[in-house]
């Protein structure tokens, strides 16, 4: 709950990548275990959106495969820098759940 080691230039997923070199790095987040295992995924009607990034086609395919089997909504969020920008995502939902007390919140992304 004190913040993010790393954010802004890098990510953890980043770092990962480049201490397991041979490694096929996804990045899917933000999501709350409490959401998972709640009997209805659903918040008034809408389905959780979970960003998912990584370099590698296949890679991604296979975790928004994943995604979808929990009952969200997968959204590709691009190259595995962008976890640069779904990391702290998930740190403000941590703040909002916690440090605010919100309970289990979640993301939906809405477009046109």
């Amino acid at each position: 709950m004190s913040g993010l080691a790393v954010g802004t230039t890098t990510s953890a997923a980043e770092e990962i990548a480049k201490l397991a070199i041979a490694a096929r790095v996804v990045e899917a987040m933000p999501l709350f275990a409490e959401v998972l295992h709640s009997p209805s995924r659903e918040f008034s009607g809408q389905v959780p959106t979970v960003f998912y990034c990584g370099d590698d086609a296949e890679a991604k395919a296979i975790a928004a495969d994943l995604l979808r089997e929990t009952e969200v909504e997968p959204i590709d969020a691009g190259p595995l820098r962008n976890a640069r920008y779904v990391e702290p995502a998930g740190m403000l939902l941590v703040q909002l759940a916690y440090a605010q007390q919100m309970g289990p919140v979640a993301v939906k992304l809405l477009q046109r």
